[in-house]
Order: C-alpha cells, then structure tokens, then sequence
C-alpha cells in the first residue's frame, strides 16, 4: 500500500463526517472536523491528498501547528531583521491582550478560515473600540504570522489573502494635546533654571547632554552615540550618522544596548551635518574638560562617565527628574525634538529645511512634530499681530456694552 493509501485508511477510521468530493472544476474537497471549544470547522482543499495531509496533521500529529506556538518563532525572526526593541514590546503587549485569551491561537494553523479570522477582528475592534491604528497594530500580528507560515510551507494557501476589514467601526483616534508632547516656553524656562542650578552644585555631562538637544533636535539614541570625532570645529558642523539601539535576546528576555554604524531605520535622510555655532562649541568644550576618561577607554564618545558611554534611558531618566523638581509636567527627550522642530516653525524656517534639520525621510512626519508650543499670551498676541493688516475699518467708535 502506498502512503497516501495508508494515511487515507489511517484517518477515514478516526474521521466521523462526510468528505465532500468537488462538484465541477471549480468546486474543492470539503468536510469538517471538531476543534477544542466543541465547535464544527471547516476544511477545504484543493484535492483529495492534500484533504488527507490536513485531517492527518488534526487527528495525528503530536506537534501540531498553532498560533501559539508559532508566536516565539515569528517574534525571533522580527528580531533577526532588525526589529526595533520598542516595537517587538509593542508586539508582545498587543498579543497578550488581544490573542493569548482566545480560541483561535490553539486551532490547528492549517485549519484557520478567513471567516473566522473576520470575526476574531471585528470582535476586537468593537470589545476595545480600537482605533485604526490601534487594529493595525493589533491585526499586523496575525497577517504577518500568517505570511511568515506561507512562507515557510506550513499552510499551503494563506487565509489572509481572503479577509476584507471595513474600519467603519474603529473610533476615531483622540486629538492629541499639544502642551503635552512639547516643553511650552516657561516650562523650558523652568527646565532650564533647575538645569543650571545642578551645574553650579557639580558638574554633570547629562546636563550638557540635555541643552544640545535643545539645540539640536537630534534623537536621543543619534546624542549618545555622538565621538569627538563627528565634531568639525573648523567647518562648524556635526556629523550625524549612527544611533543607540537596544538588542533583545527572545529567549532570555535580555536587552543590550549597543551602537550601530547608521541612524533610525537605515534612512538615508538620517546621515546629516548640523551647523553649530559658538554657543554649542563652547558647550562641546565644558563636556570635554571636565571628562576625566580616556577617550582610547570610551572609543570617543562625547558623552561618558566613569562607567564609560553614558546609554540613553540614563539621560531620559535624569530629565524626567529635572521635569519633577522644575514643577512642571513629566516629559520624554523626544519632546525635546517636537519642540525644536516647532521653534523653527514658529521662526519662519520652512518645513523642508526642518525636515532634513530632523533627518526625516517623510515631510509628513515632520509636520506631525510641529505643535503649538507657545503660551497662552503670546499665542494671543501672535494672533493679534497677524492679523491686525485686516484692520480695514477707516473710523472706529469705541463704546463699553451695557
């Protein structure tokens, strides 16, 4: 007997429904099986042997393929490409709230129909009345699971390819506060006064860390992956081209942080020279002449202690503390960022200059950075002014309303 004959035999005596031969050319074997919650699934297959090979691996195999056991191999290879550490976070926060509670993870991978993988999302959609980036997020998971197991030849044809979402019912997306995500002009002055009374105590590389940004913009992982040899004094320009990443370890959970020879996402856009001017210069100088370290012993970066490279979650703590003692509301480094890009708009720097300032490859990102930083009088006056040409009325009583 040849093996399709023998696996044949093996599952017609375990297998209680009706195989449904193909009606025409167009039609596929069809029939059903029972899945852990009790319910009826269906199977469809182009021909009978590879009906077979499904109903084998349902009753027979021990190492059964499902989304859950998928997941770890599917969030180790995002990692072997690349993945930012943030985002493979994101993945697996987004997997135990929407997946790891639900039915459909434990099915057989082969057995997965596009109807159900409709009604897992729009279960979702409306239990957590996502957003749409919120399903993208959530949904990209399942899509790309479902791809990397075509790929690999765990399923012969991809379920996704049939699945149409109507976002219809996402709600929309809150409108973001903008004197949350920037530092205001009298928050920065705050900031800035509790930052140089640490300087006046001891000095304090991170503090220099934190006023170039202010003037530079430049990501927090771009600053601390900053050498002295990025520095042109007589050219009067810095050198952006690499970035701090965090590594992941899938199967210890460890990260390390370390740098590579390239900014965010490999951009292009991303390798930039900044100008300086004699003010960041001077501050250049303070970092370097109170750095007691060797820079053989730092490999040349800027930005060290006694421990060597000074790593980026240090600076981004220490200037949530300097927030607290300021008084004023917890902001990240990267709000240093949106808050530069909305200073060269509010002075009049056209959009594309700030965007290559920022090393964005999208002018529409960079647009999302610009924000109303400005405070409630000055925004006031702002408006005054910009309009006070429409002042069109030759004679103008003034009366007081009763």
């Amino acid at each position: 007997m040849i093996e399709s004959d023998m696996i044949k035999s093996k599952v017609l005596s375990v297998h209680p429904y009706t195989i449904t031969p193909p009606k025409d050319s167009s039609s596929r074997w069809m029939t059903y099986v029972k899945c852990p919650d009790g319910k009826r699934k269906k199977l469809v297959a182009k021909t009978e042997s590879e009906l077979m090979l499904m109903l084998k691996k349902h009753y027979f195999d021990d190492d059964v393929i499902t989304l859950d056991s998928l997941f770890p191999k599917w969030l180790s290879k995002r990692n072997e490409e690349g993945t930012s550490s943030r985002t493979l976070r994101r993945n697996v926060n987004d997997w135990n709230k929407y997946y790891s509670h639900s039915n459909l993870i434990s099915a057989p991978l082969h057995t997965l129909t596009f109807e159900e993988i409709e009604s897992f999302l729009y279960g979702n959609i409306n239990e957590y009345q996502l957003t749409i980036k919120a399903y993208r997020n959530m949904s990209f998971i399942l899509k790309d699971m479902l791809k990397y197991a075509t790929r690999r030849k765990l399923i012969s044809e991809n379920p996704w390819d049939l699945v149409e979402i109507k976002l219809k019912g996402c709600r929309p997306a809150a409108k973001r506060n903008s004197s949350s995500s920037v530092y205001l002009s009298d928050e920065k002055e705050k900031l800035f006064s509790v930052l140089n009374q640490k300087l006046s105590s001891a000095p304090d590389v991170r503090v220099y860390a934190i006023f170039l940004m202010f003037k530079l913009g430049i990501r927090l992982g771009e600053l601390v992956a900053l050498k002295w040899a990025d520095v042109d004094e007589r050219e009067m320009t810095i050198h952006i081209h690499r970035t701090e990443t965090k590594v992941v370890n899938v199967a210890s959970g460890k990260a390390q942080y370390v740098v590579v020879e390239h900014t965010k996402k490999k951009s292009i856009y991303g390798d930039r020279f900044l100008d300086l001017d004699m003010y960041d210069i001077e501050l250049l100088h303070s970092v370097g002449s109170f750095s007691s370290a060797d820079q053989s012993e730092t490999d040349g970066y800027i930005f060290t202690n006694e421990s060597g490279r000074i790593k980026s979650h240090n600076i981004d703590r220490y200037l949530r503390r300097c927030c607290d003692l300021a008084g004023i509301d917890e902001k990240s480094s990267h709000d240093i960022r949106r808050t530069v890009a909305s200073d060269l708009f509010n002075n009049n720097v056209p959009i594309s200059i700030i965007r290559d300032y920022l090393g964005h490859s999208d002018i529409q990102t960079t647009q999302g950075y610009i924000l109303d930083n400005l405070n409630k009088e000055r925004k006031k006056n702002a408006i005054r002014n910009a309009l006070s040409c429409n002042n069109g009325l030759s004679v103008l009583k003034c009366t007081h309303f009763a």
